[in-house]
């Protein structure tokens, strides 16, 4: 298993965080496997079944840091080999 942590302060609401990080999950067509008011939790849907890529899975948690709000992304997949941190 490969994982991999990014840590943020955003200059924005709580709300408006939790609305972009939803949006971008429905963008990407992810599915969401759990939420809550402080976490998110989504799983990477494939589209191929003979790739070699692995499914990723990502745990989104916040907090209100005084108007802005503090973000912690933790990511894995379940396969071999790093994830990915390309665009």
């Amino acid at each position: 298993m490969s994982k991999h942590q990014v840590e943020a302060v955003i200059p924005r609401p709580i709300e408006d965080v939790v609305s972009a990080c939803q949006d971008a999950v429905a963008q990407l067509g992810w599915r969401i496997l759990e939420q809550s008011e402080s976490h998110l939790v989504c799983k990477e849907e494939l589209k191929q079944v003979t790739s070699f890529t692995w499914p990723a899975k990502i745990e989104v948690t916040w907090r209100d840091d005084g108007g802005k709000t503090h973000i912690m992304l933790n990511g894995s997949i379940m396969g071999f080999g790093p994830c990915s941190q390309g665009t």
